[in-house]
């Protein structure tokens, strides 16, 4: 197997074992935690995508936030405009600013 995901600090990792609870949970990516009598399963080279299965994320969106300040907890008009300074400054390469809330 061979695979990748992000880690806790949002870093691309690569895996070559996983290990799943009774839930479908993926709780280790680390082969030498598995404990004994655990099942193995060979993909035989298929395509695995936990956590993607039934997600409806609109990922391409998701990732659009990035790039876009986030208004929706910003109390009033002023504060939203502060946020807006705030993120201009951080992102002067961005031609337009974008944003939501």
């Amino acid at each position: 197997m061979k695979g990748y995901t992000l880690n806790e600090q949002g870093k691309l990792i690569q895996f070559k074992r996983l290990l799943v609870d009774d839930n479908g949970k993926v709780v280790s990516l680390d082969p030498n935690k598995v404990p004994a009598g655990t099942t193995k399963l060979d993909g035989h080279d298929k395509v695995l995508l936990p956590g993607l299965i039934d997600a409806h994320g609109h990922l391409l969106g998701l990732g659009g936030n990035l790039l876009e300040v986030d208004l929706r907890e910003s109390g009033t008009m002023q504060e939203a405009a502060q946020w807006v300074a705030q993120y201009a400054m951080g992102h002067a390469d961005q031609e337009w600013i974008k944003g939501r809330g």
